[in-house]
């Protein structure tokens, strides 16, 4: 058995321009990693990454369970009109068919979610830990 390797090859550059130009060629790459049977851990990032990142999972071709470290619910269908960004990467998640469950970790607390997002979030069943109590709600 050959040694593991770690590589970072992150760090995507979005220098200016069209978002969904930068979008599609993080998504492009991590559906060509994980087609090879690459080991891909994403850390870090905003969500201009995680949301890319979760259109390619259908490239897995098994369920995923996604683990979100955040301190806000991230739930949100839009923010300022933007559909596919800031606040909204779960609810994104809870789209995808090859997400099979989610479990959020270090909740503090909703942020700009709005009440019909949090019934969003309830209705998925995803499991969350409140970051003060380390309680866990919702499984």
């Amino acid at each position: 058995m050959r040694p593991a390797r770690c590589l970072d090859i992150g760090n995507v550059a979005w220098t200016e321009g069209d978002y969904g130009v930068y979008s599609a060629r993080i998504t492009e790459r991590l559906r060509h990693l994980w087609r090879q049977g690459t080991q891909v851990i994403i850390l870090g990032g905003d969500h201009g990454v995680t949301i890319p990142a979760l259109d390619a999972l259908d490239a897995l071709g098994e369920p995923v369970h996604v683990l979100h470290v955040d301190a806000h619910l991230d739930w949100r269908e839009e923010v300022g009109g933007v559909w596919r960004g800031y606040s909204s990467p779960l609810r994104w998640a809870s789209t995808k068919k090859a997400v099979s469950g989610m479990t959020q970790i270090g909740l503090r607390a909703i942020g700009s979610a709005r009440r019909g997002e949090v019934e969003a979030a309830r209705a998925c069943s995803s499991v969350r830990s409140h970051a003060a109590t380390g309680s866990w709600a919702w499984t």
